[in-house]
């Protein structure tokens, strides 16, 4: 049998699944608050840094701190999913929000405008509930 190797961790990691600085599962503080981003709320590792979670980022309610980047149809979330749009992501075109109810702080983002089952909000940009 072949002997095992051990690799150290990247520096801003305090444990990893690798040894770069993208491996790191929990971070190494040093001295300043630690924000484990990932890109997405499946991944095992993300990188270290320090502050809050950007805008394009929704953080999880966990110590410590771990930011989960949004879906691609998002520009801001409240979750990972297409679902947890809290505004959209326009790539160009209009985006309209789709909300289940009015109360609902997310929703879909599509293109186009609110189908007959849906009204529209008087609102820039369009959202449909």
């Amino acid at each position: 049998s072949s002997p095992r190797v051990c690799i150290e961790c990247h520096a801003d990691c305090l444990t990893c699944d690798g040894d770069s600085a993208n491996d790191c599962v929990t971070c190494n503080t040093g001295g300043a608050l630690p924000t484990l981003h990932k890109t997405d709320s499946g991944d095992s590792a993300g990188t270290c840094t320090t502050g809050t979670c950007p805008s394009t980022h929704y953080e999880l309610t966990s110590s410590p701190r771990v930011c989960i980047e949004c879906h691609a149809d998002c520009l801001t979330c409240d979750g990972d999913s297409a679902n947890d749009c809290v505004t959209c992501n326009t790539g160009g075109a209009l985006p309209t929000l789709h909300k289940t109810d009015s109360g609902d702080s997310a929703g879909t983002c599509t293109t186009g405008t609110c189908p007959s089952t849906h009204y529209e909000l008087t609102s820039s940009p369009r959202v449909c509930i």
